[in-house]
């Protein structure tokens, strides 16, 4: 046992050490982007406006295979995920694009009465190489990180070509708080994301501490606290279940102006 926590030790060191590395590194170069499209002009969210959704599998509402009911993949309205909750909750017109950054610039161009954009985006880097590598991913998470904010930042400087209103940026929470490994990828994650995102006018929807808070109800485990999609071969996905993508969506909520 005393081996194993010195190892998740070191890796939330290395964790801490990349993710100080990737936001000293995408400041500078992100700060010149930022003089062009400051974001400075913002309109409160009002409702019947449209709100275009960027991320992940996180803000599409996906479900793995081995949750109950059976996920439907041919029907997309099947998945709801925070950005749906956001909606219905602000009475917003919901276009929930995920990673396609072609149609976000379309569809910005095209619905001036837009006042809400939301991204989450990187986790799904994190995990392939958590899953496909030696160290989990521990040598390799520089790398890693660097492309999330090259990722976030590219994205952003595409939309604000397009738009001067309000983005949300979602921070990810923890699969389980008990694990200190755990907690410092989630960190990490978010570090990279928050500071290629905050040259461009942004605020910040604490997903990270609004989990944290809920699973202590289960001594910080994420899953027994019902914030994780339930898998029927055990245990927990990684994924928001449905009480999980509603306390994101409470994050959104709590991180906009109306």
């Amino acid at each position: 046992m005393a081996r194993i926590v010195s190892r998740s030790r070191r890796f939330s060191l290395l964790v801490i050490s990349a993710a100080l590395c990737v936001s000293a590194v995408v400041a500078a170069p992100a700060l010149a982007s930022a003089a062009h499209h400051p974001g400075q002009h913002v309109e409160p969210v009002r409702p019947g406006s449209s709100y275009l959704a960027l991320g992940d599998s996180v803000s599409f509402g996906y479900r793995e295979p081995a949750n109950l009911p059976t996920p439907d993949y041919s029907n997309a309205a099947k998945f709801v995920g925070f950005t749906e909750d956001v909606g219905a909750a602000l009475k917003l017109r919901v276009a929930n694009a995920a990673s396609q950054l072609q149609y976000a610039e379309v569809f910005l161009a095209r619905h001036r009465d837009t006042r809400l954009v939301t991204l989450m985006i990187g986790a799904n880097g994190g995990f392939l190489c958590q899953a496909t590598t030696k160290d989990s991913c521990a040598s390799e998470l520089p790398g890693v990180l660097a492309r999330v904010a090259a990722n976030v930042s590219t994205t952003l400087r595409t939309v604000r070509q397009h738009y001067r209103g309000q983005i949300v940026i979602v921070n990810y929470y923890s699969t389980d708080y008990r694990s200190a490994t755990q907690n410092a990828s989630s960190q990490a994650l978010n570090t990279a994301m928050d500071s290629a995102a905050k040259p461009y006018g942004v605020t910040v929807a604490d997903g990270y501490g609004t989990f944290q808070r809920a699973a202590a109800q289960a001594g910080g485990d994420t899953c027994a606290a019902g914030l994780l999609t339930t898998l029927s071969t055990g245990g927990c996905g990684v994924h928001p279940s449905v009480g999980g993508q509603s306390l994101l969506a409470l994050a959104v909520e709590k991180a906009i102006r109306r």
